[in-house]
């Protein structure tokens, strides 16, 4: 997932490799952590922000792009989840 470069520079690094990480298939903070590098307390601050950003929202199954910004991400990548 590509994100625009205006977008990732408002959400910063590390939230973009979160956001990357979910649209990917990670549903959990500790997968998340794994994949990014980022420390596990940060993760879960961060999408604790994304959450309350309506970027993510968490489900039965872990977190998730939220629909409304799965076809944002679409036009620029040509993927969703």
């Amino acid at each position: 997932m590509n994100l625009p470069k205006d977008l990732e520079t408002l959400l910063g690094s590390e939230e973009s490799s979160i956001l990357k990480a979910i649209n990917r298939g990670l549903p959990d903070v500790n997968s998340i952590h794994l994949l990014t590098g980022i420390p596990l307390d940060c993760v879960e601050k961060k999408i604790s922000a994304l959450v309350d950003m309506k970027f993510v929202k968490l489900t039965k199954k872990g977190y998730i792009i939220r629909e409304d910004k799965a076809s944002f991400f679409t036009k620029f990548d040509g993927i969703s989840n």
